[in-house]
């Protein structure tokens, strides 16, 4: 907790500092007196009186010289604080350096000491978590793992982060490395998670089906449970982070689906659909082993969709709608309220990644 205890310091230097002003500025309007009251006609109450404020005036030099020194030895402690910072790696700045930077420059070092380091100092925290998951990274050279859970398990696809602009909003992004699954959720894993189906859930019965009838808030919920199950921080993939994927990372060959120019290969759409959806992995995958991102169901995403903050993102295009949706680079949202049955959702593991706890 040094930088913390670096912001309490500058609040106890800016508490004296004031108190030196406000010392200053009283000596001030004494010796003003003072002068005036030289200037009357000499008397026993005048003397007096200038007696009295000349030793007020000394008392609060007196404090203002103790302040100074008190000061100067917050400033040495300071000093040395910044230092010990610094050993472990942090660029300080000045005294409002955020730990969320700092927390982000031991991320960027990749150094396992420094991680672990972290790990001591916040235990029970999101930044040791993300530490650990990073150690771990680290240790594995970054690689694809199986993730189990109860009685089953399931998939997560390395995607080495990289810069790329978005389709729609033409918006450009640097992602750092992460973890998406290989299958969006199913009604398999829905069920191990929350121990039942979703009370919609329409398509019943089909456990490689992905789940579907869950609306924003549900994901939530799912993820909640689900990181309490495995100590891990998965959650749902920015807008970005899905287009990325989608399009094959840094692998890609520039496919209108996920995966081919074709979309028979590699999407259910409303025309191929039969109405309904269909096990994951049945067509084709993407670049990067990664199946059922064009079609089958819409994938909800952590963003919102616009500047309003009404609407949550969905990507993927889904069953029942046209094979235009199913086009990587195609946008659509909805309330985070809302569920549908072709409305379901994918994780991501962002090693990078601290919680927002206002999204």
């Amino acid at each position: 907790f040094v930088e913390i205890e670096k912001k309490q310091l500058k609040y106890e230097l800016l508490k004296k500092e004031k108190h030196i002003k406000d010392l200053d500025e009283l000596i001030e309007e004494q010796e003003y007196e003072i002068e005036e009251l030289k200037k009357q006609k000499t008397s026993k109450a005048t003397d007096k009186k200038i007696a009295a404020l000349k030793t007020e005036i000394s008392e609060k030099k007196d404090r203002i010289n103790q302040l100074n020194t008190e000061n100067q030895k917050l400033n040495k402690k300071n000093i040395q604080l910044t230092k010990n910072l610094r050993e472990i790696g942090v660029q300080v700045v000045n005294h409002d350096y955020d730990l969320q930077q700092w927390f982000n420059l031991i991320k960027q070092s990749n150094n396992i000491s420094l991680l672990q380091q972290v790990i001591n100092t916040f235990p029970d925290t999101p930044y040791a978590q993300s530490a650990t998951q990073l150690i771990e990274i680290e240790k594995n050279k970054f690689s694809n793992f199986t993730q189990p859970i109860g009685n089953i398990s399931f998939d997560m696809i390395a995607v080495k982060g990289g810069s790329f602009t978005m389709g729609e909003t033409s918006s450009k992004h640097k992602l750092s490395n992460f973890y998406i699954a290989k299958f969006p959720v199913t009604q398999k894993l829905w069920r191990e998670v929350m121990d039942k189906d979703p009370e919609e859930l329409r398509f019943k019965g089909c456990d490689d089906c992905p789940v579907e009838n869950v609306n924003w808030h549900d994901t939530q919920d799912f993820i909640k449970r689900l990181n309490k199950k495995t100590d891990k921080t998965f959650r749902l993939p920015t807008d970005a982070e899905w287009e990325f994927a989608a399009q094959g990372g840094l692998e890609s060959k520039g496919y209108e689906y996920a995966g081919s120019n074709n979309a028979d290969d590699v999407a259910w759409y409303d025309k191929n659909s039969d109405n309904k959806t269909h096990p994951v992995g049945q067509k084709d995958p993407n670049e990067l082993d990664i199946y059922d991102m064009s079609g089958n169901v819409w994938e909800w995403c952590q963003d919102w969709y616009n500047s309003d903050k009404k609407w949550k993102v969905l990507r993927g295009g889904s069953w029942l709608y046209s094979v235009v949706s199913s086009g990587l680079r195609y946008r659509y949202g909805s309330d985070p309220s809302y569920g549908d049955y072709n409305l379901g959702f994918r994780l991501v593991l962002g090693l990078q990644f601290i919680p927002d706890k206002t999204s």
